[in-house]
């Protein structure tokens, strides 16, 4: 299931979801679940075997977490 809602409803709405034992793809700000970055194969996709709440990292969110760890790393470095 998909939540494209609001990040307060959105705990609700995984609980629901993930105790009718199905997963919830968060694409609200909630943050509920780990943090994924889906792998497309082929024809194929792949989600963790974790069947509860993920949280998509667009490729813009990916851009940015690059850009923190970078700045993160050159500061670790000084």
């Amino acid at each position: 299931m998909f939540d494209a809602t609001w990040a307060g409803a959105h705990a609700r709405h995984n609980e629901i979801v993930t105790g009718a034992g199905k997963v919830m793809v968060d694409l609200t700000p909630a943050a509920i679940g780990p943090y994924v970055i889906p792998v497309v194969n082929g024809a194929a996709h792949y989600l963790p075997a974790y069947a509860g709440n993920l949280d998509i990292m667009t490729s813009a969110g990916l851009a940015v977490a690059e850009k923190i760890a970078a700045k993160r790393l050159q500061k670790e470095a000084a």
